[in-house]
């Protein structure tokens, strides 16, 4: 009985107005950050269009990026799956981790262990300290 008891508390719940009203704002504000994170993306590419700037350097300082564009894309799709089935307050859930996790999620690349970066970025260096003394 007690388990019948609170499937009628979660129905009560999810049909609460304030619940549908949090999950529709949770995800408009996930898909603007989707949308945010690709935005970086292609402005971290036009930014760094220098031919001096080597393709691996731009991939490694947009990899994290990536990851955290996928990681919201594919949770905002499973979302709107869950909010279609409608289950407000699952969403409503899954959406707050996912703003969660955009505002925790350092994106900064990890330069470790890749000596073709650090040489390629050393030749820029001294390419602009010629080009200083110049």
């Amino acid at each position: 009985m007690s388990g019948l008891n609170s499937a009628n508390n979660y129905k009560n719940i999810n049909s609460k107005n304030w619940i549908k009203w949090s999950a529709n704002i949770l995800i408009l504000y996930t898909n603007y950050l989707t949308v945010l994170c690709f935005l970086e993306i292609y402005s971290i590419g036009l930014n760094l269009n220098n031919p001096i700037i080597s393709k691996g350097l731009i991939m490694q300082i947009i990899a994290p990026y990536v990851k955290l564009g996928l990681i919201l894309t594919i949770g905002l799709f499973l979302i709107l799956i869950i909010r279609f089935l409608k289950q407000q307050l699952i969403s409503a859930i899954l959406s707050l981790l996912l703003v969660l996790f955009y505002h925790t999620n350092e994106k900064i690349p990890n330069f470790e262990g890749n000596t073709e970066i650090q040489d390629s970025t050393s030749i820029s260096n001294v390419s602009f300290s010629i080009l200083l003394k110049a």
